[in-house]
């Protein structure tokens, strides 16, 4: 197989565009997966996710292996070019949450879970900063373009093959007029280690001209705390978007995973859907406490809940006078019901609505989940623990890596992280030890490079 049969080998397409990395066929097993009549896939739902390239990478890695740097034919040495020197950050994420949701959805890409994961996109991201025992603290916005970005793509409309796709969502005003704002759909391809399979990443993008002024800049950077207003919106783009792009993809998944409470206005619609089927189209105005309660169990079923913040003032509380401006009442009998707070009467708290409505809760590690059931005592028995983990091939360095590969005790690492409960075989080897020395003194020099040239960069860009 020549260099460019090789590459149209990881091009595959469907109506709703062209992709490069992974062969057709497993495009359409990951599709027909997500849009099955079982349902037995996952709509994992956050606000941050991070999905750099920066790291781990198995496209690029193919393309070196196999020695490919260009092509003849121009579409392939397009994508040729931007998976090999393209911008590889995708600053839609600000910390640990995001880091535990793109490691997530490596790590379901590598086990082949069928899941669909759904975010926001952020045109400036989110801002970085660092402390200079000189000069301070220095933080600066990011900028970035996804249209170069590798394994990001515009999604297309089926329909209209030559516009993106669009979803529309409705928001309210204090007179409940019907206010509309629009987001296009990007796709990142979360791609296993193998080529042989991956996790779709939907970006809803609100940045469109036919959204609101207001919506515009509620998309614009992660966590935007300027106001509430703009937390509260945010909050609504993100959880009234996934049915919506749900029945748009015909994405059939049963169980949705919250990553926080973030996404939790998804519940909301969940919840509304539930008492349009049993009550009929007047249920906004005839629906009681019971019906909302007993809708609410019935959604439950469907969803999964992981916990993050272990203090209150991290919980996502908002005014209901905020929510008085931008929701339906119907919306706002849910919430009553169900997001009450037991501090403050006059805010909704998401994260009390969440752990209300869901099947099985979990914490981030045994010592926070015995926090959190003592926060909340009255859903302890469903509260369980799962310590935060990590996607190992985005984690383990080169060097390390080549360490690892000369001990038969970790043969076959790459593919299955577990055989490193041999590491215990391994303490009494000298030449392990040094290896593994060596790799880390390697590594720890690597660091510190790094650090002192961007220290020295950004020294200079401050004061200039």
């Amino acid at each position: 197989m020549d260099n460019d049969q090789f590459l149209r080998s990881l091009l595959s397409s469907n109506d709703l565009g062209t992709f490069f990395g992974v062969p057709q066929n497993i495009l359409d097993n990951v599709w027909s997966e997500l849009t099955s009549p079982s349902g037995n896939s996952i709509i994992y739902v956050s606000m941050e996710i991070g999905a750099d390239t920066d790291v781990f990478h198995p496209v690029k890695d193919r393309l070196r292996h196999n020695n490919i740097t260009e092509s003849s034919d121009n579409d392939l040495d397009s994508f040729v070019k931007r998976f090999l020197s393209g911008p590889e950050k995708i600053p839609n994420y600000g910390g640990g949450l995001g880091i535990l949701a793109g490691d997530t959805l490596k790590s379901m890409a590598s086990c082949k879970i069928p899941a669909v994961a759904i975010s926001l996109m952020y045109r400036e991201g989110y801002f970085s900063q660092l402390v200079d025992s000189k000069i301070g603290q220095i933080a600066w916005g990011s900028q970035w373009d996804p249209e170069k970005v590798p394994g990001l793509y515009l999604i297309k409309n089926p329909l209209y093959p030559e516009k993106p796709l669009v979803i529309e969502i409705p928001f309210f005003d204090k007179n409940e007029h019907s206010l509309y704002a629009y987001a296009q759909v990007w796709i990142k391809m979360e791609i296993n280690e193998d080529l042989d399979y991956f996790i779709p990443e939907l970006l809803l993008d609100f940045s469109v001209e036919s959204s609101p002024e207001w919506i515009r800049e509620a998309s614009n950077r992660l966590y935007d705390s300027s106001s509430e207003l703009m937390k509260a919106t945010q909050r609504r783009m993100l959880g009234a978007g996934v049915m919506p792009v749900m029945d748009l993809l015909g994405i059939t998944s049963k169980t949705i995973h919250l990553n926080e409470q973030h996404g939790v206005v998804a519940v909301m619609h969940l919840i509304a859907e539930v008492l349009l089927q049993e009550l009929g189209p007047d249920y906004q105005t005839i629906a009681t406490d019971d019906d909302i309660l007993n809708a609410a169990e019935t959604v439950s079923s469907r969803v999964v809940y992981t916990i993050h913040t272990p203090v209150k003032a991290g919980h996502d509380r908002f005014s209901k006078s905020i929510y008085a401006g931008m929701s339906h009442t119907v919306c706002r009998k849910i919430l009553n019901i169900l997001a009450k707070d037991e501090d403050q009467s006059h805010t909704y708290n998401f994260t009390a609505m969440a752990m209300h409505v869901n099947r099985a809760v979990n914490s981030v590690s045994r010592l926070h989940r015995d926090v959190t059931q003592k926060q909340f005592p009255q859903f302890s028995e469903k509260i369980s623990a799962i310590t935060n983990g990590v996607h190992h091939l985005t984690w383990i360095s080169e060097n390390k890596a080549e360490a690892f590969d000369h001990f038969d005790e970790l043969k076959n690492w790459r593919h299955d992280p577990g055989v490193f409960k041999n590491a215990e075989k391994l303490l009494g080897n000298n030449n392990f030890r040094d290896s593994l020395e060596q790799a880390w003194a390697k590594d720890s020099k690597i660091l510190i490079e790094y650090i002192n040239n961007m220290l020295n960069r950004h020294r200079s860009e401050a004061l200039e």
